[in-house]
């Protein structure tokens, strides 16, 4: 093919639909086109980019995988705001430290702030990481 095969054959594909040989002439018809079809590649786009990101919040993060570890537990939410807390004094980024390291939980068990929770953390504990409850609870 030479390049005037090459540009006739472009040009009849213009003049082959109504709407391409509208945006080949400059017309409103076409900007609209080009437009929507602009619209609806960045909406595409947008949804792609926060979908990825809800999963990564929800799948790859580590609050993601502290929740996660909370439902499969079966811990109730107070439960959970109370080892949140422990983490929080704990200082930890990992928060599902506290589900894998015994220690955490024992300090905060042993810390004299945490009178008025101590027998829930107590209790979270024994949930967690006694043998017994773990396996009666199978």
């Amino acid at each position: 093919m030479n390049e005037t095969t090459m540009i006739s054959l472009g040009q009849s594909l213009f003049d082959f639909h109504p709407v391409l040989a509208a945006m080949k002439h400059g017309s409103g018809a076409g900007i609209l086109l080009g437009v929507l079809v602009g619209a609806i590649i960045l909406a595409c786009v947008a949804s792609f980019v926060v979908n990825r990101y809800l999963h990564h919040l929800k799948y790859e993060s580590h609050a993601g995988l502290f929740q996660g570890l909370c439902q499969a537990h079966g811990l109730d939410s107070a439960s959970c705001r109370l080892l949140k807390q422990v983490v929080g004094s704990a200082e930890l980024e990992a928060k599902a430290r506290v589900f894998t390291e015994p220690g955490f939980l024992e300090k905060a068990i042993r810390n004299p702030r945490n009178t008025s929770n101590r027998e829930k953390l107590t209790e979270l504990y024994r949930q967690l990481f006694d043998e017994k409850t773990a396996k009666s609870a199978s």
